[in-house]
């Protein structure tokens, strides 16, 4: 992708966002999480940029926070979620420092008052393996 594709994809987020609420759902969750693009961009083997959404982890949540940030002003941050699911590794992703950027990620994301955040935990020894967490209000 290239810099325009992700402040494009950012605003499609948004936009979805809003499609989503003005067709009658409560809350959209920004799914951050087993494989999908939001989660590539989080882990340092799939993401092998060199700009402002690559290398550090300040920059590898970069592309998480502002699409969060796009639909929480979208929509309202009480109605957006996040959705993560560290040490996954569907999809070749692996989370070699899952220890460092999902709290990174989840303490830039925390003064949001977002509805909640879902942690999906897999542990590929068990066959139960989601788990959910909420930061705001029980739903």
């Amino acid at each position: 992708m290239t810099s325009d594709d992700v402040r494009r994809t950012i605003s499609d987020f948004a936009a979805a966002a809003r499609r989503a609420v003005d067709a009658g759902f409560a809350e959209v969750e920004v799914h951050s999480a087993n494989g999908y693009l939001l989660h590539q961009f989080l882990a340092p083997n799939t993401n092998q940029r060199s700009d402002d959404y690559g290398g550090s982890i300040a920059n590898r949540i970069r592309f998480t926070t502002e699409v969060v940030d796009a639909a929480a002003n979208a929509i309202g941050a009480e109605r957006a979620g996040l959705r993560i699911s560290p040490g996954n590794t569907v999809n070749g992703i692996t989370d070699t420092d899952a220890d460092d950027h999902y709290p990174a990620l989840v303490e830039n994301n925390a003064e949001k008052d977002l509805a909640y955040l879902h942690i999906a935990f897999a542990d590929p020894l068990s066959s139960s393996s989601t788990a959910s967490a909420s930061s705001g209000p029980a739903l």
